[in-house]
């Protein structure tokens, strides 16, 4: 498993911090902000947080991620720092995607229905991890 951790720390110099406004709800840790729009989901947020700071997914630079509700299932948005890479995204990095997904599905989220996805800088997803 650490090989992972090592693995998913060269992809995450790809998220970048977002250029949203201070009207939303955070959980802050260092440099990686979590974004969410109700207070009911505070605790599920830190708990995220907590999951990212853990399993050594913060980088050192400035990070934004958002937890949002949808109708039958929350969705978290990593930001691209560099959108024209999504594209060519290569297989490998794809698959440790799902690995990390897969992490959050059983630890953070307790198997329950959830999208990641990496998005532009203001959470408009761009590429959903598993599609």
């Amino acid at each position: 498993m650490k090989l992972f951790y090592l693995s998913i720390s060269f992809l995450l110099p790809l998220l970048a911090p977002s250029c949203q406004g201070d009207a939303d709800n955070k959980a802050i840790g260092g440099e990686l902000t979590l974004h969410y729009e109700n207070k009911s989901d505070q605790k599920l947020a830190e708990e995220l947080l907590i999951f990212w700071k853990e399993n050594d997914l913060v980088t050192g630079e400035k990070q934004d991620i958002e937890l949002k509700k949808m109708k039958a299932f929350y969705r978290v948005s990593m930001i691209a720092a560099d959108t024209s890479l999504i594209e060519m995204m290569p297989f490998r990095e794809k698959r440790l995607f799902n690995e990390l997904k897969t992490k959050l599905w059983k630890e953070v989220f307790d198997e329950k229905d959830f999208e990641l996805v990496i998005s532009d800088d203001k959470f408009k997803p761009l590429y959903t991890v598993g599609e």
